[in-house]
């Protein structure tokens, strides 16, 4: 400020300041010649991992954030501000050296690696944005008495490091354990649903490997399910396990197939949430046939029996039963498809017509075939792995024949029946 003698000073925000232009004529004196200083004001806060997502850097896990840009606008009394910075290491940040005025911190770009949290304004008051919008700020910082400071302008982050994992693969024995030699299934769709710390509705699909396995990546901490929606190409459904976390498996009974209540922490990883699926692709086959020479092979020019039963019987992998019949085609071939591994029976329960028993032969898996003078005519003890096919489990028939002839009377006794020789009845 310019005394009482004529000067000219220097503007409020210019420096170095100054008063100058003093004029002194003989025995003046210029006093009042003042400089005028203001407290400066600050702003300050963190940003950080929020594990639990209460606002609060409360928890072993809730470490700061570094590098994070933050940006500060608003208006002093010499008019519009607008100042940047990075986060320390340890994710705090401060603007120092301001002038009493109204502010907002801005966070531009949500942190690698987190979904935004909750924002809270600082010990001067604020308006903070909710947690549904991004990107965060906190405006209406109220600064205006000299050498005021508003710390503890907070932007939690919650971080997406957590992780749900599992297997989909073929459970040979069905006791739900993936033992390493039963193989996965590629190429599986599987589905995540759920809802994360912040009430985020997640919805994710992934499809398996060639191991048969799937991860559902850079997920928040939340409560998740995970689906099998349709059942694999090949099986029947088999024991669903949820994993190292804990969750609800559906029972074999139910499809489609699904684990849910996985609870997953800030950098938790559930893993083995699998599912196992009963191969369905192996079968049984064989033919009916007229074996004329009766040696128990399919020859050249042996015609089929078309139309008639056969039978399957036995117990599954699983030691379910399963009891199945077709019919023989126009060629006399019969076939059960889509089975489980197991060991089976097929049986003919009925003596096509106008036949006899013959040989009946066990297939190219084994079995034992009963013999001629059994019937009805069947093949226990076929045993099946994994599409695995047993073939040519054949039912060998022989034509039925016939005996014919007449008792007479032999009038001239020369053995024929001559026209006025009459029958014995």
């Amino acid at each position: 400020i310019a005394g009482v003698t004529t000067g000219t000073s220097t503007s409020p925000g210019v420096t170095p300041s100054a008063v100058s232009g003093i004029v002194l004529g003989g025995g003046e004196h210029s006093i009042a010649n003042n400089f005028g200083e203001i407290l400066p004001v600050s702003v300050a806060g963190i940003v950080f991992f929020d594990t639990n997502n209460d606002g609060i850097q409360n928890n072993a896990g809730d470490t700061g954030i570094g590098g994070v840009d933050i940006v500060l606008t608003g208006t002093d009394d010499l008019g519009p501000v607008s100042l940047a910075l990075t986060t320390n290491p340890d994710g705090s940040f401060s603007f120092e050296g301001l002038r009493p005025g109204t502010y907002t911190l801005t966070e531009p770009t949500q942190p690698t690696g987190t979904i935004n949290g909750i924002t809270t304004a600082g010990s001067a008051g604020g308006n903070a944005t909710p947690i549904t919008t991004t990107p965060s700020a906190v405006a209406t910082i109220k600064l205006t008495t000299p050498g005021s400071r508003s710390s503890d302008n907070l932007f939690a982050e919650i971080p997406t490091n957590s992780s749900v994992s599992g297997q989909v693969w073929m459970d040979m024995n069905d006791d739900g354990l993936a033992n390493g030699s039963e193989p996965g299934i590629a190429n599986v769709k599987v589905e995540l649903s759920g809802t994360d710390i912040a009430n985020n509705p997640v919805t994710r699909t992934a499809y398996t490997d060639a191991q048969g396995r799937y991860s559902f990546t850079d997920l928040a901490p939340g409560t998740y399910t995970v689906t099998e929606p349709e059942q694999p190409a090949g099986t029947r459904n088999g024991q669903t396990v949820a994993g190292t976390t804990g969750g609800t498996a559906t029972p074999v009974a139910t499809t489609p197939s699904a684990i849910s209540n996985i609870h997953a922490a800030a950098n938790q990883h559930s893993t083995d949430n699998n599912f196992g699926e009963i191969p369905q692709n192996s079968s049984i086959s064989g033919r009916v046939w007229l074996d004329g020479d009766n040696n128990g092979v399919v020859d050249a020019g042996e015609a089929g029996i078309a139309g008639v039963t056969v039978r399957l019987s036995g117990t599954d992998s699983t030691g379910a039963p399963v009891t199945a019949e077709v019919q023989t085609d126009a060629q006399g071939r019969y076939s059960f498809t889509d089975l489980t591994p197991g060991t089976y029976v097929v049986t003919e329960p009925t003596q096509p017509a106008d036949t006899l028993n013959g040989q009946t032969v066990a297939g190219s898996t084994g079995g034992t075939a009963t013999p001629v003078t059994s019937v009805p005519s069947q093949i226990e003890g076929i045993v099946l792995g994994a599409n695995q096919h047993s073939t040519d489990n054949n039912f060998g028939e022989l034509r039925g024949g016939s005996i014919s002839g007449r008792v007479f009377k032999d009038n001239n006794d020369d053995g024929q029946v001559d026209p006025d020789e009459t029958g014995i009845p």
